[in-house]
């Protein structure tokens, strides 16, 4: 019995105030669980280059400072009204102002975080999560939406 598990991306931008506050936030992709077995534990790394969420970042000016927010999925529907629940850990997200995978600060992903973006304006955001199917977990697919809110910090 397999499922298969996809965390779509919704982007909520802030308003923008004026030419000097305008934020780009694009998803890339989704958290993607990929194959999951009932009683079986997914675990997704906000390092995963293939299977991580990413948002990338794109403001005006050099260094400017934003704030991320997630609100995150309790679980993923599925099939029936059947749900697989999710749990996120305090290192469960990443960013990197370089907009790579490989140079990320880790950063819990439950409660709000400051970052710096680089002097190009530029960022990019990383989840990762943790599925845990029941043992008799209904077979299908399962979906969650996963929403990221930017805005520039004061």
């Amino acid at each position: 019995m397999v499922m298969r598990a996809v965390v779509p991306l919704l982007l909520l931008l802030p308003a923008s105030r004026g030419a000097a506050q305008t934020l780009q936030v694009t998803g890339i992709r989704g958290v993607a669980f990929g194959p999951m077995l009932p009683g079986t534990s997914a675990v997704v790394s906000r390092t995963d280059g293939s299977r991580s969420a990413q948002f990338d970042i794109k403001g005006t000016g050099s260094g400017r400072v934003v704030q991320l927010q997630f609100t995150l999925p309790a679980a993923l529907s599925g099939p029936g009204g059947a749900v697989v629940p999710l749990s996120y850990a305090s290192a469960d997200a990443g960013f990197s102002a370089l907009q790579s995978i490989a140079s990320q600060t880790a950063f819990d992903p439950r409660s709000p975080y400051t970052a710096t973006l680089a002097t190009n304006g530029r960022g990019s955001v990383f989840l990762g999560c943790t599925a845990q199917p029941a043992a008799g977990q209904a077979p299908g697919n399962y979906t969650a939406t996963l929403t990221l809110t930017v805005t520039y910090f004061p």
